[in-house]
């Protein structure tokens, strides 16, 4: 198995109990520290920390579907107090925009699939990992200053430019 950061917060799927239900015990455990770290703002200037910014209380939902899932564990509890206060301080904004693009949750599938092939293949088939390219989740503050900056040169729009 290769090695995976927790700071690659992954979603195969725009469902989060499913996400949580594919994912082998070790890559359940990084996606909810990378959950925690970027729910704390543990990490604030991480390109994946700026790309929940405006988001944090859906990133928590994921979070419990993630925790829901994993075994019990005093660390689960621990870390399920910790995120349900950040919550509770938050307004539900909703979704990420990139949530819900194909194009992010088959390149995240993919990329799991090079990391485990034996176990994800069975869930993400008929996906060909050499296809996709790993997507980078969109940091919504860059976008909208590249998108301003165009719209001040008089410059077309593309209609997903950042994945073009």
């Amino acid at each position: 198995m290769n090695w995976i950061s927790s700071m690659q917060l992954l979603v195969p799927y725009t469902n989060h109990h499913k996400n949580a239900e594919i994912f082998t015990p070790v890559h359940l455990r990084l996606m909810i520290r990378g959950c925690k770290e970027i729910a704390t703002k543990r990490y604030p200037n991480h390109p994946i920390a700026k790309s929940w910014k405006y988001h944090t209380y859906f990133l928590c939902d994921y979070a419990f579907a993630l925790l829901n899932e994993q075994g019990e564990s005093i660390s689960k509890w621990n870390t399920f107090d910790i995120i349900h206060e950040v919550q509770m301080k938050l307004n539900d904004t909703g979704p990420p925009p990139w949530w819900g693009d194909k194009r992010v949750h088959h390149t995240h599938r993919s990329y799991l699939l090079s990391l485990d092939f034996d176990h994800y293949n069975s869930d993400f088939q008929p996906l060909n990992p050499s296809k996709y390219i790993y997507l980078p989740i969109v940091n919504e503050d860059q976008e909208l200053k590249r998108i301003n900056r165009l719209k001040k040169n008089n410059m077309l729009i593309p209609q997903h430019p950042t994945y073009t």
